[in-house]
């Protein structure tokens, strides 16, 4: 069975999950992954406070290496309806582009992965080393909601010890008090980091890990990549960042491709 992208994506669109409301999505991709072979787990997170928020774990394949694939199905509301070309929940495909809320972000990524695997595994027949995994979860938002009075981008990175695959431990975190995470990259001992309006954040993760990072002053260096003539002036929106040949690549929403160098501005010397 090969999953067509277009239908899957107009799928989920019609499923109206804006956060923190689920519509089905989360089930809807469990039952499409079980249909090509993949073990799913429907998994549920609540704590006082928050609407309880289904996420799914699936897997096909035990052996290592595993590709894993990670998105999220909810969506930002659709502000006035009536603006749009087409109802936003609809998912209307008028053969050039599908016009809904989650086109983009990220229902078309999602049904492109599940199309992408769908059609390696008709291919292999099942037959492959190693093992693919779906780490999908139906609130990527929570209280950043563009227009909530309490619009505040959450997350930080956790450190988790898999010595014993069945129980998972956490054993550190890093978290920046006034904003959340998005991408991130990690070279040797060094995770550089993403943090939306935060700028990109520089963090020595050597030796071992426990507790909260950002406490420890671990935090090697930070930038924020503001300009007074971005689509949104003097404000950073880092999303992925990247090093590479000595400098630190991002990409910010609102100011475009930066490149930067990290020098040390207080060298210390040798004795």
């Amino acid at each position: 069975m090969i999953y067509d992208p277009l239908e899957l994506t107009t799928e989920l669109i019609k499923c109206r999950s804006v956060t923190p409301r689920n519509d089905g999505a989360i089930e809807l991709l469990s039952e499409k992954l079980e249909n090509i072979g993949f073990k799913c787990e429907i998994i549920e997170f609540s704590e006082e406070g928050t609407e309880p928020i289904k996420n799914l774990w699936a897997q096909i394949g035990e052996k290592s290496p595993c590709i894993s694939f990670a998105g999220h199905t909810d969506v930002v509301p659709v502000a006035d309806e009536d603006s749009w070309t087409s109802p936003p929940f609809e998912g209307k495909n008028d053969g050039d582009i599908i016009i809904g809320r989650g086109a983009a972000d990220m229902k078309g990524s999602i049904s492109s992965f599940v199309s992408a695997v769908s059609s390696y595994l008709n291919e292999c027949k099942k037959e492959f080393q190693g093992s693919i995994a779906f780490i999908i979860t139906g609130d990527e938002w929570a209280k950043s909601v563009p227009g909530s009075p309490e619009r505040i981008y959450q997350g930080g990175f956790h450190f988790v010890d898999f010595t014993d695959i069945k129980n998972p431990v956490e054993t550190a975190i890093y978290q920046v008090p006034e904003v959340g995470s998005h991408n991130h990259w990690v070279e040797g001992d060094t995770l550089f980091a993403g943090y939306y309006y935060g700028g990109i954040r520089v963090v020595d993760i050597s030796g071992e890990l426990m507790g909260n990072l950002y406490a420890q002053g671990r935090e090697i260096a930070f930038f924020k990549g503001e300009d007074p003539n971005g689509s949104t002036a003097n404000i950073t929106n880092v999303w992925g960042v990247i090093p590479y040949k000595g400098l630190i690549y991002f990409a910010d929403l609102n100011n475009g491709l930066w490149a930067v160098r990290l020098v040390d501005n207080e060298p210390l010397g040798t004795n």
